[in-house]
């Protein structure tokens, strides 16, 4: 995959609560885990005064990191999307 789609997804792993309640599945690409959504019990805090403005990103369940994708329309989430991603950003 390119770099480019690589970080157009990568862009959806922060500020996405609605997202992630939204969605019935979510996976880290930091330890390749995928899990139901509504086992995410752990939320960053954004700070308001970033660019992006103030949001919540999910930490995931498994290693508590915050390298959680939701299932998304645009992208098939799979162990193959969450290794490149875990090889392109880790």
């Amino acid at each position: 995959m390119n770099e480019e789609r690589l970080n157009k997804i990568h862009d959806q792993c922060g500020w996405h609560e609605d997202a992630v309640r939204a969605s019935n599945l979510a996976g880290c690409f930091c330890c390749l885990a995928i899990f139901p959504s509504a086992e995410i019990a752990e939320w960053v805090e954004e700070d308001p005064k970033c660019p992006r403005g103030a949001g919540r990103t999910a930490v995931c369940p498994k290693c508590g990191i915050d390298s959680v994708l939701p299932d998304s329309l645009w992208f098939e989430l799979t162990p193959g999307i969450l290794k490149e991603m875990n090889e392109h950003f880790f």
